[in-house]
């Protein structure tokens, strides 16, 4: 091979993803014909449609079977490639790749294999990568006329029978097919279905004449298979039964190159992060922004934060909504956008794009906490064409509009928030002191709590704020309220205190100790004051409404549950909880079980009687109620 010799991988897409695109890296859309219709993978919308033709080549021009892909996969790439290689500058070496999956061609071994995909991985790609470097790949095909994907170690014929939407009898009848036509490849195909040596995905890099040797068997092969199987009552997966037999089709050519000792097999790689980051730009000068994180098990109290944005917004204003989420359900997805309003709209960011740069292991969890707590460290650069976010955790409800919180001046302050009186209640206690030893705070009693914060986003990628909260996230490595004491040590001097009507943490109520004893005065009225008028309730800590419906202020949750589509979920996936091991068990489990079924509210100013009885079904029943707010 020439130092220099011109060579294409082909790189096949089906919807927009991490751009993998050089002198030798060529994209192309797969099926572009079929694009906007439904397929197996759901819808692809206009915008999503438009960076593809962008961005790339499609399958769909000149003599193509584009309109075959959703039985022939990426062989339609294949196939684009052999009749339209003019369209290439005609280079001397053709292969093919996906934007998941490409050849190892630093050829170092040095990635191990990871069981979820059968293969070496890679948690992403970015574009000084070594893996996509050119100069390794013309130096794997100096000494090595053919290069191809390295086999995995089972039967070919075996393997094929046990996929389950697989039926063993198409591919005896494309081996049939494929000793009638063509003889001089039959020796390799006993040979290739008696090992165990099996080749997927299609990846390779072959000279141009014998890529054209290639296609010609393949399609000719596929083409005739394709009308000699009835696929009359085969179900979508079982329909794509020719994109599968390719492959195997490409591991007898595969054996039969082999036999020439001048192929190279590299391991090939799976990218298992490939997701772009969004582009998020405001629509008009007067949106108030809402920003907030959820998992799987979180929608339904998502919901229920929503619900109470909703009821509280002012109709003449428009109020986006991002919920920032690591692959959520599409169902899930669904079920919160059927929440739009005229003046409320909804959207999912998928994290995982700022995510994949760093280690799962940097993301330190303990107690309650999730790793999505993580996630509003990246607010700046995802809403980075904003002024101003406002984030809120969704373990609370809005009693007041948010768009007047929205409106504060930041001023030259990075984030605005509220101080954490929890925290602060235990500023001068011994467990508070080395508490705030280890945080190393110049100003402790200026603590804020990270469930509401005001984002000035310019202000804040100014000042580096995700590098900065990272870097202290390492240094930390386990903090006691995770993201929370990072964003404190990372902003002290830098925060605008808000109203703390504007973050009230309710947990505080709900605890079994006398808040005058502990509390100093002052920081007891501003939380009595702040409880008695709450604008934005928040259910910190363990004690949540839904799993307690009798504690302090859990009617407030209730009254916007009761109108969202989760309600039920909420109260079944609630009654089979096992009850708080520290709580008393039958007690607290039936009080909760009953109030929840009656809908009783605890909006008392304080308890009337330490029990309460009732009888159903002629069974009585015994339960506490919770200590109110004493006078």
């Amino acid at each position: 091979m020439k130092s220099r010799a011109k060579v294409k991988i082909l790189v096949g897409y089906h919807k927009p993803a991490v751009l993998l695109k050089s002198d030798i890296y060529t994209p192309i859309h797969l099926g572009r014909a079929l694009a906007l219709e439904p397929t197996k993978d759901g819808n692809l919308d206009d915008k999503d449609y438009q960076w593809l033709l962008d961005n790339m080549i499609g399958d769909d021009t000149g003599d193509n079977i584009s309109e075959l892909n959703r039985y022939f996969n990426e062989t339609t790439g294949i196939y684009w490639a052999w009749k339209n290689y003019e369209k290439l500058s005609n280079p001397e070496y053709i292969g093919f790749c996906h934007y998941r999956r490409i050849l190892d061609f630093t050829n170092t071994n040095e990635l191990k294999t990871d069981e979820d995909v059968g293969c070496p991985s890679i948690n992403y790609l970015c574009e000084n990568s070594k893996y996509l470097n050119s100069d390794n790949i013309r130096n794997c095909l100096k000494n090595n006329k053919y290069i191809i994907a390295k086999h995995y170690e089972i039967n070919p014929v075996s393997h094929f029978e046990n996929i389950e939407h697989l039926h063993v009898e198409d591919y005896y009848k494309t081996i049939s097919i494929l000793k009638e036509k063509y003889p001089k490849y039959a020796k390799y195909a006993d040979i290739y279905n008696k090992e165990n040596k099996c080749y997927f995905c299609n990846l390779f890099i072959l000279p141009k004449e014998d890529f054209f040797e290639y296609a010609q068997f393949l399609f000719d092969m596929l083409f005739e298979i394709n009308e000699k199987i009835d696929k009359s009552n085969y179900s979508i997966c079982e329909e794509r039964v020719v994109a599968y037999i390719s492959e195997w089709l490409t591991g007898i050519f595969f054996t039969y190159l082999k036999s020439k000792n001048e192929v190279l097999e590299l391991a090939q790689i799976y990218i298992k992060n490939t997701d772009l980051k969004p582009v998020i730009k405001p629509e008009t000068e007067n949106e108030t922004v809402l920003v907030m994180n959820s998992d799987e098990n979180y929608i339904p109290y998502l919901a229920v934060t929503i619900q109470s944005i909703i009821e509280n917004s002012n109709p003449d204003n428009l109020y986006k909504i991002f919920v920032l989420n690591d692959n959520l359900s599409k169902l899930r997805k669904r079920q919160i956008l059927d929440m739009e309003k005229s003046n409320i709209r909804i959207k999912f960011i998928d994290v995982g794009a700022y995510l994949r740069e760093y280690s799962d292991d940097l993301w330190f969890t303990c107690r309650h906490f999730s790793k999505e707590v993580y996630f509003r460290f990246f607010i700046p650069e995802i809403f980075k064409y904003y002024k101003k976010v406002l984030y809120c955790d969704c373990d609370a409800v809005f009693l007041e509009d948010p768009s007047k919180l929205f409106n504060t001046d930041m001023e030259d302050n990075i984030i605005g928030a509220v101080i954490d009186t929890c925290i602060n209640a235990q500023l001068h206690t011994n467990k508070g002191n080395c508490y705030f030893e280890k945080l190393n705070l110049k100003n402790p009693a200026k603590y804020f709590n990270s469930g509401l914060m005001l984002f000035n986003i310019q202000k804040s990628i100014e000042f580096n704020l995700i590098k900065k909260c990272i870097k202290k996230l390492k240094e930390i490595k386990q903090p006691l309220t995770v993201d929370q004491d990072v964003l404190n040590i990372v902003c002290e001097g830098r925060v605008k205190f808000l109203d703390e009507r504007w973050n009230v943490e309710n947990h505080i109520i709900n605890e079994e100790v006398n808040l005058k004893k502990i509390m100093p005065s002052k920081l007891y009225y501003k939380y009595i004051s702040s409880l008695n008028e709450p604008k934005y309730l928040h259910y910190t800590s363990d004690i949540k409404p839904w799993q307690y419906a009798s504690s302090y202020n859990a009617h407030y949750f209730w009254k916007f549950a009761r109108k969202t589509s989760f309600y039920e979920e909420i109260i079944y996936r609630n009654t089979q909880n096992k009850p708080n091991a520290n709580l008393h068990k039958k007690e607290k489990f039936y009080n909760n079980f009953l109030q929840r079924l009656f809908s009783v509210k605890n909006n008392n100013s304080r308890p009337l009687k330490p029990y309460k009885i009732l009888t159903i079904f002629g069974i009585k029943f015994k339960f506490k109620n919770n200590k109110a707010l004493e006078n």
